[in-house]
């Protein structure tokens, strides 16, 4: 996708969140730079909340000043013009977005994955020489937007780049940029652009995954890209520390970028849990789903086999197998023998669609089993638990997206690989399904050899039986 239909893509899109007009104030100030400091500083003062968010951060540690600041102005004299701006911008961006759970998609999570990078950047920043020529906690924070636009605006690809990405254990840019033509990286330099924001700080996002894609670098931006890359993967493993393949990939980029050994980081990732509370707290964001970098502390958490149980296919990193869908949870007993079922449930409310897919069915030489809802199918598969499942997400009573849920829950069940049947109109369904376990899913209307080929995929080779 080119640079222009990108752009395109942004700037036509309708509803997507909008600045507030003072932030949007503030962002063009930061381009021209003609507006005196106490001006800048008046806009910041007169929204409370912005000021009480900017004392705070510019107050972390990682912006190295000497006392703690009370004025927006002696700020920008000890920070600089831009980097205030260029905070107050990212902070408000932050605001204008949920801080939980919606239409599928755990903003709550994104947010704190994105605090983690940008206290990670910060720190990172504090430890190489030299000024960098914008916020680079800012720079961190804002380096996923993207996704936000994909998930509001284009489900249908986002979710088709998180398949393939957790299917394939593909970086999740290298799964957009196979699966439509672009990255959300790009989508997110758009995005800043649309805002107002800096050129060159929508440029840092636009490449900030250089290191994946192989790209160049030019001298004027690459110390703060490579700052906001290690950021990204050092929150990352953040949140699972125990990941050695994690590690060996952070260990490898830190001595490349900026020549730190694995002690250095490690000095790194121990101040970053508590520095990144007190500011989530400053934020309304629960900063509690994240690990620490000694690994201790709280519940334990889920752990999940590297091996799958069931089909015995290798290098697993998400919570079901990407070649059968198979629970991948520790705690599930390992199944001695893989799926051998020939049945196929079919949940569909549409009778003329039923008939439909279960001709397909027959005709692989599969035995179809019909529900017309998330409720029966799921009373049926617990009686006779079928190879695979075709779950359509609008029926009666229980929708398919419960059903979905309800199935990865049960230990019975949840090995059991699920495509979800959806239509365009529900594209945004997309996102919630796969993160809610669905193998697959099929956008309607679909022809009869789609639904072979996801058959075919999932389903046990009766010559091999």
């Amino acid at each position: 996708m080119t640079k222009e239909a990108l752009k395109a893509m942004v700037d036509e899109a309708e509803g997507f969140p909008m600045l507030p007009p003072t932030a949007t104030q503030i962002a063009r100030l930061t381009i021209d730079l003609s507006a005196p400091v106490k001006d800048i500083a008046n806009k910041i003062e007169a929204d409370k909340t912005l000021l009480d968010r900017m004392l705070t951060m510019v107050n972390a540690p990682f912006y190295g000043v000497s006392g703690p600041i009370t004025r927006i102005t002696d700020a920008v004299s000890l920070l600089g013009y831009k980097k205030v701006c260029n905070l107050a911008v990212g902070i408000s961006a932050l605001g204008i977005f949920p801080a939980k759970k919606e239409h599928g998609f755990d903003y709550g999570r994104f947010w704190e994955q994105s605090i983690y990078a940008g206290v990670c950047a910060g720190l990172i920043a504090s430890r190489i020489p030299g000024d960098q020529p914008a916020d680079v906690f800012s720079a961190a924070l804002l380096q996923n937007v993207g996704i936000l636009f994909m998930v509001r605006h284009q489900p249908l690809e986002y979710g088709t780049a998180l398949g393939m990405a957790k299917g394939q254990n593909l970086d999740l840019v290298l799964a957009e940029r196979d699966s439509w033509g672009g990255d959300h990286a790009q989508v997110g330099a758009e995005v800043c652009l649309k805002w107002q924001m800096p050129q060159l700080m929508a440029e840092v996002i636009r490449h900030h995954h250089f290191f994946e894609l192989k790209g160049p670098l030019s001298d004027g931006t690459k110390a703060i890209i490579q700052i906001v890359n290690l950021s990204g993967l050092m929150a990352e493993f953040l949140e699972d520390t125990e990941n050695e393949q994690l590690r060996e990939k952070l260990d490898e980029r830190g001595k490349e970028f900026f020549g730190f050994g694995p002690k250095t980081l490690d000095q790194v990732l121990e101040k970053v849990p508590e520095l990144a509370q007190n500011i989530g707290t400053s934020f309304g964001i629960d900063m509690g789903g994240g690990g620490s970098a000694g690994g201790s502390g709280g519940a334990a958490e889920a752990q999940y086999h590297a091996v799958c149980p069931a089909c015995e296919a290798e290098e697993q990193q998400g919570k079901f197998c990407g070649e059968c869908g198979a629970s991948l949870l520790v705690e599930n007993a390992p199944r001695s023998k893989k799926r051998t079922s020939r049945k196929v449930l079919v949940a569909e409310d549409s009778i003329a669609s039923r008939r439909a897919i279960c001709f397909v069915i027959k005709k692989l030489g599969c035995i179809p089993i019909e529900a017309t809802n998330g409720q029966e199918a799921i009373d049926i598969a617990k009686k006779d638990p079928p190879g695979m499942i075709l779950l359509d997400v609008v029926m009666p009573g229980m929708n398919g997206l419960e059903a979905l849920k309800r199935i990865r829950e049960d230990k019975q069940l949840s090995d059991i690989p699920v495509v979800i049947l959806t239509s365009l109109t529900d594209s945004e369904t997309v996102v919630e399904s796969v993160q809610a376990g669905a193998n697959d899913y099929v956008i309607k209307p679909y022809t009869a050899d789609t639904i072979s080929d996801r058959i075919k995929k999932y389903m046990p080779d009766p010559k091999k039986k």
